[in-house]
């Protein structure tokens, strides 16, 4: 279910066109969406398990991507 959840995010289509088109119920897909979403029981405490997704254009002319965190730190991607 993690793998058809993860197209379902880059898919770009909503939750009942998504889950017709792989043949599962909007209610099944949308059941998994949330529980994979939940944070991670396996987390060190205090620190948080959820990530936000990213995606990238097709359209970019980027050569990188950058993602700078409040604590100052950057992460710098090559495309």
């Amino acid at each position: 279910m993690e793998s058809l959840v993860s197209r379902f995010h880059l898919s770009g289509q909503d939750q009942k066109s998504f889950a017709q088109s792989n043949g599962i119920s909007k209610g099944k897909l949308h059941y998994w969406i949330k529980k994979l979403a939940a944070p991670s029981k396996t987390a060190p405490s205090g620190q948080s398990a959820n990530f936000i997704p990213l995606e990238v254009g097709q359209a970019s002319t980027a050569r990188f991507i950058v993602i700078r965190c409040a604590s100052g730190v950057e992460i710098e991607i090559p495309l």
